[in-house]
């Protein structure tokens, strides 16, 4: 073994990353902390699958306020405040001089009249989607050739 005098820089590093590496069993024993926190992840991870598919079913009690909500931000009022957050985008950017007024109003607008759908997909995805449209993507040809 090279004493330290002898020894370049980078293997002085090398050898104090092996002195200070910790197995898993050394870094549980001096952190029982850190087990628990793994412990506790865990028995969340394995109890909590049923919970994921808890917004997947239609329980009915709040169903009609949703579709009220959907009909205004999907129908008539919708368009019209999407369209509305449009051209105030617009003319702010006019007498800003900027584009990114125009930017934020149509995103406002696209995310005023997208919003349903997107709640919807995240309250609802489970994986039969995944599967749906994995097949639909490899029906169409879209799937690298894997068929």
């Amino acid at each position: 073994m090279q004493t330290p005098s002898n020894m370049t820089v980078l293997e002085r590093l090398s050898a104090e990353a092996k002195r200070r590496t910790l197995s898993t069993g050394q870094l549980f024993r001096s952190q029982p902390k850190l087990l628990a926190m793994f412990a506790l992840g865990g028995i969340i991870f394995v109890g909590g699958t049923e919970a994921v598919l808890a917004g997947t079913e239609d329980d009915g009690e709040f169903e009609d306020i949703w579709d009220t909500l959907v009909g205004w931000t999907q129908g008539t009022l919708g368009r019209i405040i999407a369209l509305t957050l449009i051209v105030v985008g617009a003319a702010m950017g006019v007498v800003r001089q900027s584009l990114m007024t125009f930017v934020v109003g149509i995103a406002m607008g696209l995310a005023l009249y997208n919003a349903p759908t997107i709640i919807e997909n995240i309250m609802t995805g489970t994986l039969d989607h995944l599967v749906i449209q994995a097949e639909h993507l490899l029906e169409s040809g879209l799937g690298n050739g894997l068929k």
